[in-house]
């Protein structure tokens, strides 16, 4: 199951999730090796860089989640969770609070 954690420690890539809705039409796509810093907490504003044609985004960290050595950091408050922003790192720890 799943817990909520404040800060974590990463191995410096992840995952990303980038989803869209257009009225009734949602998708995501993933994008593979995002650099990332080696320390996130709730609250920060990660800047990565993804896509073949690169893009910059900074990723509003509203809610990391730990389940077993995989973490997940939501980017989205509301909405099916199937389709949020979100970044997935593995391995991650849980790290000291700042």
């Amino acid at each position: 199951m799943a817990q909520p954690v404040n800060t974590i420690t990463t191995p410096g890539a992840g995952v990303l999730s980038k989803c869209f809705n257009f009225l009734f039409f949602r998708y995501c796509n993933t994008y593979h090796h995002i650099k990332l810093p080696s320390e996130i907490a709730v609250g920060d504003r990660v800047p990565i860089i993804f896509g073949s044609n690169q893009k910059s985004y900074d990723f509003p960290v509203l809610r990391i989640t730990l389940e077993g050595d995989r973490c997940t950091l939501i980017g989205e408050q509301q909405g099916d969770p199937d389709y949020v922003d979100k970044l997935d790192i593995s391995p991650c720890r849980t790290a000291p609070p700042r």
